[in-house]
């Protein structure tokens, strides 16, 4: 069946500027311990020493390149020189604890995009990657340049293989959106009008464990939309945070399987373009709005892709509370951005950065 296309989010989204922020774990199989490191002393000397290896190796890879969008830098937290987004960043985040802490419970490990519900009884260290600023402009890829540097990142760096990662539940997705060509205040009040909207998948599509850190008053919808705190959303509020010049999506539970960091970063995409083509008239008869299966309804004809719709409905299935009506996925065959596809050309490009490995 022919896919239809909607030449209209799609060029409000070719403007989109979008990073992601990666909260994981990792080890190193030459270099960090199998064991687990008793000493508290020789534990953090040891979160450095791995900080040092992952660089280094990422670090390494990139000199086989000029594209700055493909160079790593290290630096620590909240470093404000390290706030221009020009690269990709090696950091880390103190809420991010990993297996060796006996503070959580790992759900799965990844090793070269291949998960296993088995965890490795080794050492694993706290990593947040964060990519610099991308775009999604379809001049070089139909599927926007970000994510053709995405699955290059992924597959050439990431999925290096002498590394395995681990995921749980202290670990998040962070997504951020602005609009190169549209001030933030213009379409400030219509993107949180949709949030609010859609609050109810939202939160039934991350896991229960990390649902249960939201505190009642964190949801949006704890009062109406008139009576939202703003300055509140300006600090760290689970769901969602305004920045200057940009949105930071907060809510989104962490993953390191290929997919699930593309759709849900489409999907934050494409949240923020329905925004801004949707009028204000149109959203607000739906503030009050409860049911679900209406809201996913409108999300269906707000964001016109099959693919990322369906994952969402997937997702929320896997997740739902237990009062959450089941949905069905759209039969439908509507495309906003084809996923990116590797090509031969693509391929041989990154070989050099797989070839150099950890």
């Amino acid at each position: 069946m022919t896919q239809s296309y909607n030449k209209t989010l799609n060029e409000i989204c070719q403007n989109i500027l979008f990073g992601i922020e990666i909260e994981t774990c990792y080890h190193n199989i030459d270099k960090t311990p199998n064991k687990k490191i008793n000493d508290d002393n020789k534990y953090k000397q040891s979160l450095i020493d791995n900080k040092n290896f992952i660089f280094e190796c990422f670090s390494n890879k990139s000199k086989n390149y000029k594209n700055p969008l493909l160079n790593w830098i290290y630096c620590p937290p909240h470093d404000k020189n390290c706030e221009e987004y020009k690269n990709w960043v090696i950091t880390s985040d103190p809420t991010v604890f990993c297996k060796n802490t006996n503070m959580v419970e790992e759900k799965y490990s990844i090793k070269q995009n291949s998960m296993s519900l088995n965890i490795p009884d080794i050492e694993f260290y706290p990593i947040e990657l964060v990519s610099p600023i991308l775009n999604m402009n379809t001049q070089i890829s139909p599927a926007g340049e970000g994510f053709l540097i995405l699955y290059m990142i992924y597959f050439g760096w990431l999925m290096d293989k002498k590394l395995v990662y681990t995921v749980n539940d202290t670990q998040g997705l962070h997504i951020n959106l602005s609009h190169k060509n549209t001030p933030m205040k213009q379409y400030m009040s219509k993107f949180l009008k949709l949030i609010y909207i859609m609050e109810p998948i939202l939160i039934n599509m991350i896991p229960d464990d990390r649902r249960f850190m939201l505190d009642p008053e964190d949801h949006l919808r704890y009062t109406s939309f008139e009576n939202i705190d703003l300055q509140a959303l300006t600090t760290k509020n689970p769901i969602i945070k305004i920045h200057k010049n940009r949105f930071e999506f907060r809510i989104f539970d962490g993953t390191m399987v290929y997919h699930e960091i593309y759709y849900t970063t489409m999907f934050s995409i494409l949240l923020l373009g329905a925004s801004i083509a949707l009028s204000e008239k149109q959203l607000d008869p739906l503030l009050k709005e409860t049911n679900i299966k209406i809201l996913f309804e409108n999300l269906e004809s707000f964001i016109v892709d099959t693919q990322t719709i369906n994952f969402v409905i997937n997702k929320y299935n896997k997740n739902k509370t237990e009062d959450a009506p089941e949905i069905q996925t759209s039969q439908k065959q509507q495309t906003v951005f084809p996923m990116f596809e590797i090509t031969n050309q693509v391929e041989k490009y990154i070989q050099p950065a797989i070839n150099t490995s950890c």
